[in-house]
């Protein structure tokens, strides 16, 4: 189906951002003489609060329409892959940002000049500097990492030049990458690349998910040198930035910065290690499931289910979605109506819209949901998934301030795992299609182990790979895919057979926010199914602590944020509740696959 052939009512309604191409261009000329008038305050920032008051109002005023002008962009280019103006523009937009960035290089050197203790003086003289406290006093928790004006634009500059890295990662595999047809059953030879192997992967029939993984294989290692050298070259980058600010390593910098003390992450590692045999049952399973003698990697793709062929229009899909989760109260309803009715979510599949399903917000604007519903139970499992993430996202810009309304990934994706844990086990009370009820509990445990066991693996991976460039010691393509083996070898031993050496260059989220970013959804999982247990459980209290926890944005620490909803990641306690709900998961599956047999 064609873009132009769906109905309105099913696509965002983005006026609110920009009503055309021509208005954003016309918003987009006037941003370098905004960013160059915010120069007047350098040098004067502490001059009085009332100057610093009107410099975060003056600067906030930049940011929303340097943040909406993106917002535009990244949406219009999900939405329609063809769309020229979309692409040009948001080349542009990252141009601004940069430019952004650099030349506000001067405001961190600049607060710290005179001490924290002038922010206590400066907050009693105007309170409406209040809200602003946090983050005035942030930087000087980190002070010993950082440098001067010079300096931070300089990191600033090269900051914008490694992200070069990942757009080259990106480009290769999407341009460059030439793959092998494959055959399907009824003899079509299709062509695939880097995005539609996704959908072969995936394919209920073996011998497709192994052509494709052949064929991915072979891609993949004519061009590992080029994808080797680009991630060396990214890990290199930012480790030189850890190092000459002043810490051991860039894992070192990144918990510093977001606030995860050492002891959370070695206890998620070590609980990764400790749990391994639950990953033996689970992989029993699939034989089972798929009535295999031994798996494959390339079978891990596949659905852990039986085939549904029940389907559901989009309105009954918006009822199940309010009926499932009006248990959290009017408050979370309110909100999802407003989604639906606001028309804050782009549903359906369009020959140039791109796949998957996520949400996307700025400090400003309402958030947005992309998705394609296929009219499919797991297609309402991934809406609510993404709604999870809106009501949090909402609720966040509602708030609080805008530089506090971004929140660490260590906890931005506990709100929306929790809604698929939650719809999963609610869905088995209500709905009677056995396949439909296999298919929503095998996607959790599908989405468990991938973000638990798998985002584990990879993180064993990353901080190996980072370890040999940080030292100095020899690394290249074959280099790396001896690491990744290694890594898979540690986690499953022999359980899973032919796993690809160079899959670690198929994995975009090495680059993501500078690297060491995938340990976080191993982090995520474990708190939601905590979060779900206590929802499910109806614990007396909780739904109150839960709507403040959604409320709070990178207002306070994350992990003192979770410790408010009563998790505390340095304990082993976390770790058993959700492999209890895994492994309970499990047996249902098993119960409700063998009815009838």
């Amino acid at each position: 189906m064609k873009r132009c052939d769906i109905k309105e009512e099913y696509k965002w309604d983005n006026s609110d951002l920009c009503t055309s191409w021509d208005e954003w261009v016309k918003l987009y000329e006037e941003l370098p003489g905004l960013i160059d008038g915010l120069q007047k305050y350098k040098g004067h920032l502490l001059d009085s609060p009332t100057t610093l008051l009107e410099y975060f109002k003056e600067s906030e005023k930049v940011e929303r329409k340097i943040e909406r002008l993106e917002f535009f962009t990244f949406l219009a280019c999900d939405v329609d892959i063809n769309d020229s103006d979309a692409q040009k523009n948001d080349s542009a937009i990252n141009t601004i940002i940069a430019d952004y960035n650099s030349k506000m290089a001067f405001v961190i050197p600049e607060l710290m000049s005179k001490g924290v203790e002038i922010f206590d003086k400066f907050c009693d003289e105007e309170p409406k500097l209040k809200p602003y406290e946090r983050v005035l006093k942030e930087p000087f928790r980190l002070k010993e990492h950082l440098l001067d004006e010079k300096g931070e634009a300089i990191f600033a500059d090269y900051d914008a030049a490694s992200q070069n890295y990942t757009k080259s990662s990106q480009f290769i595999r999407s341009k460059e990458l030439m793959f092998e047809p494959i055959t399907l059953p009824d003899g079509e030879v299709v062509e695939i690349n880097d995005s539609s192997a996704d959908k072969y992967l995936r394919s209920e029939n073996r011998d497709v998910r192994r052509q494709t993984e052949v064929a991915m294989d072979k891609a993949y290692s004519r061009n590992i040198s080029s994808l080797a050298s680009n991630y060396i070259g990214f890990v290199r980058s930012h480790e030189i930035e850890a190092k000459y600010r002043g810490y051991e390593s860039l894992l070192d910098k990144v918990l510093q910065e977001r606030q995860i003390p050492r002891k959370v992450y070695d206890k998620l590692m070590e609980s990764l290690r400790k749990y391994n045999y639950v990953y033996d049952d689970y992989i029993k399973l699939y034989k089972d499931t798929l009535e295999i003698d031994e798996v494959h990697a390339y079978d891990l793709y596949a659905p852990l289910s039986k085939k549904s062929t029940k389907e559901y229009t989009f309105e009954e899909a918006k009822d199940i979605i309010l009926d499932t989760f009006s248990l959290y109260g009017d408050w979370y309803t309110e909100i999802l109506e407003m989604a639906f009715d606001k028309r804050l979510i782009d549903v359906m599949p369009s020959e140039e819209k791109v796949s998957g399903w996520s949400c996307a917000y700025t400090p400003f604007d309402n958030p947005r949901v992309f998705g394609n519903f296929y009219n499919k139970i797991m297609d309402i499992s991934s809406m609510s998934h993404e709604l999870g993430h809106f009501v949090n996202q909402y609720l966040t810009i509602k708030n609080q301030i805008p530089l506090e309304v971004y929140q660490d990934t260590s906890t931005a994706e506990v709100a929306s795992l929790t809604n698929e844990i939650v719809f999963s086990n609610l869905i088995m009370n209500k709905e009677t299609d056995k396949n439909a009820l296999l298919c929503v509990i095998g996607n959790f445990l599908k989405i468990f182990a991938s973000n638990f066991f798998g985002a584990g693996r990879e993180a064993i991976f990353e901080e190996r790979a980072h370890e040999l460039v940080r030292l100095g010691r020899p690394a290249d393509a074959e280099i790396l895919n001896q690491v990744w083996l290694e890594s898979v070898r540690e986690m499953y031993g022999d359980t899973i057979k032919d796993f690809r050496s160079n899959t670690w260059a198929c994995i975009p989220h090495f680059y993501m926010t500078n690297g060491y970013y995938v340990y976080n959804y191993a982090i995520a999982i474990i708190c939601a199914c905590n979060v779900a247990s206590k929802i499910l459980n109806k614990e007396e209290g909780f739904m109150d602590k839960y709507h403040e926890f959604l409320k709070i944005g990178s207002n306070i620490a994350p992990m003192e944020t979770l410790k408010m909803i009563g998790i505390d990641l340095s304990t082993d306690e976390p770790y058993v509740v959700a492999i209890e709900m895994f492994e309970k998961a499990m047996e249902e599956y098993k119960k409700i696959m063998n009815e009838g047999a």
